[in-house]
């Protein structure tokens, strides 16, 4: 009897095919965009995630993220058709190594918990005009620029830079740690 264990250590694309579901079922990340090759564990945080114009050939789908946690490098919903949802409850969590790109033709219904967890420079975030649950930035070194206004629950800057972009920026709350390398711009 042997073992087999996979280290995903290198990125790899994820792309989200088949319409509305839960995040965790694997039949829905495809090797690429429209593809029948299916990825044979989750996304991971070196991972980047797709849902574009091969995602949702039906109207009001939702991406259900289903799970306590799940991974992603960067997340991006360019070229999604059909007004699909992102969804989900607390106290899911979904953990971003990289940057997110949300569009206007889509919904966020997610009200768990995002955090940005670079810890390289040059990650952007786009929401055009989406409101987001609580965010934390919590990457040594990390840096993340907004490309449009932020609205959400709340903003925890733990460590790492979050530059404005003289972008307007809502939230009910703000908060920050002691004693840990942060920047707001």
């Amino acid at each position: 009897v042997g073992l087999f264990f996979s280290n995903n250590s290198t990125a790899l694309n994820y792309y989200w095919i088949g319409n509305g579901g839960n995040w965790s079922s694997l039949s829905h990340w495809a090797t690429t965009s429209g593809g029948t090759t299916l990825h044979i564990q989750l996304p991971t945080a070196n991972d980047d995630v797709f849902f574009d114009v091969n995602s949702f050939s039906l109207t009001g789908q939702t991406v259900t993220v289903n799970q306590s946690s799940v991974f992603a490098h960067h997340i991006n919903w360019t070229g999604v058709l059909n007004n699909p949802t992102w969804g989900g409850n607390s106290p899911n969590v979904v953990k971003i190594y990289g940057s997110l790109t949300l569009i206007s033709g889509m919904s966020m219904d997610f009200s768990g918990h995002i955090q940005f967890l670079s810890t390289a420079t040059g990650q952007t975030i786009a929401t055009t005009g989406k409101d987001l649950p609580d965010i934390t930035f919590n990457g040594s070194g990390g840096e993340w620029t907004l490309q449009d206004a932020l609205s959400c629950t709340g903003i925890s800057l733990y460590s790492g830079t979050l530059n404005t972009n003289d972008k307007m920026v809502t939230a009910i709350g703000f908060g920050t740690a002691t004693n840990s390398s942060k920047t707001l711009n």
